[in-house]
């Protein structure tokens, strides 16, 4: 009497290969997160100002504050957050690359320098995954 085949792998359980929480962590970034947090705030905070008046902020490092009027904001994931702008003091050009763990932003109402001009809105256009994102023009 002969067997007939039987099909083993109709019995198996599939194997499902581990997922690398740190690989799909990295992949979905940090800093995007952060910067798309920091943008809302930014918004919610220009809601608040008067036509003559510009978002400004004092960002901290090194144990220093600086106020800044901001520019930009950019990310470069997995964990870096890029503020740029104008120093209201010395009018210089300033760049703060921080960890997204060490951020922290106090927003400020700065008065518009030249009157002739609208007081200046932060607006950004998304770009490719990974990229910063730039203030319109």
């Amino acid at each position: 009497m002969a067997l007939e085949p039987f099909d083993f792998s109709a019995h198996l359980p599939t194997y499902t290969p581990p997922i690398n929480l740190a690989w799909e962590a990295a992949k979905m970034g940090f800093a995007n997160e952060m910067h798309d947090r920091l943008l809302e705030q930014i918004a919610d905070f220009e809601k608040s100002l008067k036509p003559d008046e510009e978002i400004g902020a004092y960002l901290a490092a090194f144990g220093q504050g600086v106020e800044i009027q901001i520019q930009r904001v950019g990310f470069r994931n997995p964990y870096l957050i890029v503020f740029e702008g104008t120093e209201t003091v010395k009018g210089g050009d300033v760049r703060l690359v921080q960890h997204v763990s060490q951020v922290n932003v106090l927003f400020t109402a700065l008065k518009v320098k030249d009157l002739t001009k609208p007081a200046r809105r932060i607006g950004f256009v998304p770009e490719e995954e990974g990229e910063e994102k730039k203030p319109e023009e």
